[in-house]
């Protein structure tokens, strides 16, 4: 899903040694065979975010889906090249509440969207990326914010679709910088139990454009400060 950033390795080794091999936390990783603070920052104390909530988009494209939620996930996409794109969007936004789940909950809601040949290897590797996260970033939630800005479908037959998707996410971990993490995730999707599953799903680094030259970025509790009465894009991109 996210990796942790070099600078907020470098603030996690100064409270504790053993961050030290603590590099990656949701995605990366090909599951589809079985699937530091700059100075003059201020560092207001905050409470922790509240944790993301998943939610039927309200205008998504009409036919698409989703259309129901199953076990609190949003699932019914249409079986067709444009639902399994939904639905490959969807399970991306997944990961944002991801973060905020015990591994019980985590592991159910992968369960709900995986293929079932693929189910146990993406709920081992959602646990032990959750544990990951936990030691890397201790102290409270980590709030994570995705925006899908381009998609490559690829279909390979009625029942199965290959979905890329160019994103950047914000990550805002509890007394760390945030910081903006560029990948390209890639789902495959196949048509079972009448819906599209996630079959396997890989994620690679960037592309990434020339971030404009700043002195002043947010530092930690300042991003969530600044977005008090922001609600996630009710829609399905």
């Amino acid at each position: 899903m996210f990796t942790l950033s070099r600078s907020t390795v470098v603030v996690a080794l100064v409270a504790t040694v053993a961050v030290a091999a603590t590099v990656l936390a949701f995605r990366g990783g090909d599951r589809t065979a079985a699937p530091v603070v700059p100075a003059g920052v201020a560092t207001p104390a905050v409470s922790s975010p509240p944790a993301p909530t998943v939610s039927l988009p309200s205008t998504a494209p009409a036919g698409v889906g989703p259309t129901t939620m199953v076990g609190g996930v949003p699932m019914g996409y249409a079986h067709s090249p444009a639902g399994a794109e939904a639905a490959a969007i969807g399970f991306l936004r997944l990961d944002a509440a991801l973060v905020a789940m015990s591994d019980q909950g985590a592991s159910a809601a992968k369960r709900v969207i995986a293929s079932s040949s693929a189910a146990d290897g993406l709920v081992a590797d959602v646990v032990a990326k959750l544990a990951s996260l936990r030691k890397g970033y201790p102290g409270g939630a980590t709030l994570y914010r995705i925006g899908v800005l381009a998609t490559r479908v690829s279909p390979s037959g009625p029942d199965r679709v290959r979905v890329e998707l160019w994103h950047v996410g914000v990550v805002s971990p509890p007394g760390a910088l945030p910081y903006e993490d560029w990948n390209t995730q890639r789902y495959e999707l196949v048509w079972e139990r009448n819906d599209w599953r996630d079959a396997g799903e890989a994620s690679t680094p960037g592309p990434r454009p020339l971030p404009l030259p700043r002195t002043d970025p947010s530092g930690p509790g300042q991003l969530e400060a600044a977005l008090a009465g922001f609600g996630p894009v009710a829609a399905a991109r």
